[in-house]
């Protein structure tokens, strides 16, 4: 757990601050998301996967919509097929982050979810 708070520590310390302090706040929230799940049930969340979602997003939204009982009208989907048409992924450029940029190492990062990921049967993604 993080104890510092970043407006004490020095430029050179905060290099390895935000890494572990975000770890530990994402492994804070997923903890209570599967607890809260655990306590009362599942029907009322709509679970996305985020591969899904880049892989066809217009598909994964009008999922979410008959999730929602609310199907997804023509207008919507004109102005989202728009949007998207203008604002394609990468359209400046990709940039790929590695955990070690934030201080942290990928079986730290491993352990930290590997409840999350075994209830969502989530696969390791390689570098």
């Amino acid at each position: 757990s993080v104890t510092a708070r970043p407006e004490t520590l020095t430029h050179a310390e905060l290099d390895g601050y935000y890494g572990p302090f975000w770890l530990d706040v994402l492994g804070r929230m997923t903890d209570r998301l599967l607890d809260y799940r655990e306590r009362r049930g599942s029907d009322n969340v709509y679970d996305m996967y985020f591969q899904d979602f880049v892989a066809d997003p217009l598909g994964e939204i009008a999922r979410i919509y008959d999730f929602l009982g609310s199907p997804l009208d023509g207008a919507t989907e004109t102005a989202m097929r728009e949007h998207l048409a203008v604002r394609p992924a990468n359209k400046y450029g990709a940039h790929r982050y590695g955990l070690g940029e934030f201080g942290l190492d990928r079986e730290e990062v491993r352990e930290r979810f590997k409840g999350y990921c075994r209830r969502f049967d989530i696969d390791e993604e390689e570098d």
